[in-house]
């Protein structure tokens, strides 16, 4: 009886223990994978700008022109691997993706932000250059010459960007964008038969911006979109497109309990600019959006966003026109 019950309680805290151990493993994962998932993903890249593919050879001069206007010349020795070594000849496959107006930058989850303050942008554009599926590098002694069309004569900078992932959205992520030392990198606003053009030499293959810090002065303010319930940080985005300095801003802070996106204090934008608010969603199967167009920011400016059901490419068009 005694050696019975003994086995019986041996058996029972084995099992326990191995619940435990189960429960604890489970626990770690959920925090390890506890993000929740963007549900905006195939939405994004349904509706963001071209990827233009183009074949060119190493070891010449050669051009690539962008369906929008970017053009880059690429010099001899132009491409380098990541071992140091530079190509001379072969072919090379460069990846285009222009963003030069606010609603493509929209449609590209691409805001202007940098270190908290708007950027008044030029264009924007993501460039990639491969040779047999490996990524290449750009020759600091022979970097390629950049054109962009040009909205006006005001001195701009260039920034690089990084694409960061969300802290807490599974596969969402914003462009983290950074000056490029003007000293190295000069812009230069040019005037030829073609028109205005801003031009550069370009550091790296990734996200390039033309662009300055917006700073008029004015006072800055948060500004809160109010969504129905249903739309949630999860399924939703909130853009501030500013037209009249083409710049686009993105709610990242939602609160549940009063269903409202707003700035976060990470960044304010001013008081008097015009902007279009632009909520997309992707609930289920179905998109949603609204655009809110507001004549001029106020101070704690609040509006209230009801997203009506749309196909794919009504939101795509409507942004577009933006």
């Amino acid at each position: 009886m005694n050696r019975t019950f003994k086995m019986a309680c041996m058996a029972t805290f084995t099992l326990l223990v191995v619940c435990l151990s189960s429960c604890k493993k489970d626990s770690q994962n959920n925090t390890t994978s506890g993000k929740k998932e963007f549900a905006l993903n195939a939405f994004f890249k349904s509706v963001e700008p071209d990827k233009q593919q183009f074949s060119i050879s190493a070891g010449q001069y050669q051009y690539v022109n962008g369906a929008n206007g970017t053009n880059i010349l690429f010099l001899p020795n132009s491409f380098k691997k990541k071992d140091g070594s530079i190509l001379s000849s072969g072919t090379v496959q460069v990846v285009l993706q222009e963003m030069l107006t606010g609603p493509k930058m929209i449609l590209g989850n691409a805001p202007t932000v940098s270190n908290g303050k708007l950027l008044i942008s030029g264009g924007q554009f993501l460039i990639k250059a491969y040779q047999n599926g490996e990524e290449l590098l750009i020759n600091p002694a022979s970097k390629p010459q950049v054109s962009l069309p040009a909205l006006n004569t005001q001195p701009m900078l260039t920034f690089i960007g990084s694409r960061v992932a969300s802290d807490s959205l599974a596969g969402d992520s914003t462009i983290v964008w950074s000056p490029v030392d003007s000293a190295t990198t000069p812009v230069v606003v040019r005037q030829d038969s073609f028109g205005l053009s801003y031009n550069f030499h370009l550091d790296s293959f990734t996200y390039i911006n033309c662009d300055y810090f917006y700073g008029s002065g004015q006072p800055l303010t948060d500004v809160q979109v109010v969504v129905p319930a249903q739309h949630v940080d999860s399924n939703t985005a909130v853009f501030m497109y500013f037209p009249t300095i083409n710049s686009v801003a993105r709610m990242y802070q939602y609160n549940s309990s009063t269903h409202t996106f707003n700035l976060g204090g990470s960044y304010a934008v001013p008081i008097g600019l015009a902007v279009k608010i632009v909520v997309v969603s992707t609930i289920g199967t179905q998109n949603y959006y609204e655009i809110i167009n507001v004549p001029a920011v106020t101070s704690g400016l609040s509006v209230t966003s009801t997203p009506a059901p749309a196909t794919l490419s009504d939101i795509q068009n409507a942004i577009n026109s933006l």
